[in-house]
């Protein structure tokens, strides 16, 4: 009873929500409910108006990622018609000048062949030897269940 008596006395200083409405006058709770609807329906507008942005924006990369693909298949097929030897051969004596060789060079060395690339040592990075590598704690347990059929 005495819990009661202590939730429907207000703190010292406090207005009830009940009792504040009942001090503004009609007029304050007018212009109140007015602004809140106006905010409502504002943000309302707002959200609406950046969608429609969001779409139109979607729809201008959409046509600009349409454009890049047809320049790309452009590229390639000129790619394609560059990489052919007649092409090729065609470019380097017009355009370059250069003719076809009349002598060839032979050159002896009498090194045999790396059996790999040879990298110098600053590129690599030096080699760790490392212990077997343990097993998890889990990977035991997860071990010692029985089978689920």
């Amino acid at each position: 009873m005495a819990s009661a008596a202590l939730r429907r006395a207000p703190a010292a200083g406090v207005i009830p929500a009940r009792r504040l409405i009942g001090r503004l006058p009609g007029a304050a709770l007018s212009i109140l409910a007015l602004s809140l609807v106006m905010l409502t329906g504002g943000l309302q507008v707002m959200q609406a108006s950046q969608a429609a942005s969001a779409g139109y924006e979607i729809g201008r990369l959409e046509r600009e990622r349409d454009r890049l693909n047809a320049e790309i298949r452009l590229l390639e097929v000129e790619v394609a018609n560059m990489a052919h030897s007649d092409r090729v051969l065609q470019q380097a004596t017009e355009r370059l000048g250069m003719v076809q060789p009349t002598t060839s060079v032979r050159v002896a060395v009498g090194v045999a062949a790396p059996q790999g690339i040879p990298i110098p040592s600053r590129f690599t990075p030096p080699l760790e030897v490392v212990g077997p590598l343990q097993r998890p704690w889990w990977a035991k347990v997860l071990e010692s269940l029985p089978p689920v059929r």
